[in-house]
C-alpha cells in the first residue's frame, strides 16, 4: 500500500477518492480523528485563554512564545550587560530619567 498523501480536507473525508490514492480507510479516519481532536483541543484551549485577565493572558503568551523561540545566548547576555549599564547609570545619577507621565504625553502628541 502507497503512503498516505493527502492533498486537501475534501480527500480526506471523500472515500471516493481513497482508492485512487492507495489509501487506507483506517488510517484516513484515525488521521481524521486525530486531526479533529487537536482542532477541539486547540479551540478549547484558546476559549478558556481569553477567558484569563489580561495578565494572566500576557503571561501565558510569553510562556508560549518562550517555547517556540530559542533564546540566543548573545543576545541574552548583551541585554544583561545592557541592563547592568543602566542600573549603574541610575545609581551613579547620571542617566537622566523622564516621568512616565511625560513619556506618555509626548507619545500621544506624535500619534496626533
Amino acid at each position: 500500500m502507497g503512503r498516505l498523501e493527502i492533498g486537501g480536507f475534501y480527500n480526506l473525508v471523500n472515500p471516493r477518492l481513497w482508492h485512487q490514492q492507495q489509501v487506507d480507510p483506517r488510517a484516513v479516519n484515525l488521521r481524521f480523528h486525530q486531526e479533529i481532536t487537536m482542532a477541539n483541543l486547540i479551540e478549547e484551549l484558546s476559549a478558556q485563554a481569553r477567558a484569563l485577565p489580561a495578565a494572566d493572558r500576557v503571561r501565558l503568551a510569553e510562556e508560549l512564545l518562550a517555547t517556540v523561540h530559542e533564546p540566543d545566548g548573545d543576545v541574552e547576555a548583551a541585554w544583561d550587560e545592557e541592563i547592568r549599564i543602566r542600573i549603574a547609570d541610575i545609581d551613579a545619577g547620571t542617566a537622566k530619567l523622564i516621568p512616565a507621565e511625560e513619556v506618555f504625553a509626548q507619545v500621544r502628541r506624535l500619534m496626533n
